[in-house]
């Protein structure tokens, strides 16, 4: 169904997500207000989770990762800065957009 260079780009994508661990290039923009607010208000408004329960579990499980770095309490403080990236589990990833 698809050509070669198509087959081959989606193999790259894939071993480079996955085996590799590293960051997607492209991925999902979206916007937040950039006042200071907690790590599972910001998980709920970037529809990484749908509740802040569940945002508080997905941080307990060690799920969670900003800019690479794993997130362990979700009340601490975060400050939104342009471009951050949030990882929720192994495959979903949001570049953060300042409103």
């Amino acid at each position: 169904y698809h050509d070669d260079a198509a087959a081959t780009a989606a193999e790259e994508a894939f071993a480079s997500q996955f085996r590799r661990g590293e960051t997607p290039e492209t991925m999902e923009e979206r916007a937040l207000q950039p006042a200071p607010t907690t790590v599972a208000d910001a998980l709920l408004a970037l529809g990484l989770t749908a509740s802040k329960g569940e945002a508080r579990r997905l941080v307990a499980q060690r799920g969670a990762r900003l800019n690479g770095v794993t997130v362990e309490d979700p009340e601490s403080g975060y400050s939104p800065a342009e471009g951050d990236v949030w990882q929720a589990g192994k495959r979903r990833f949001v570049r953060v957009q300042l409103v």
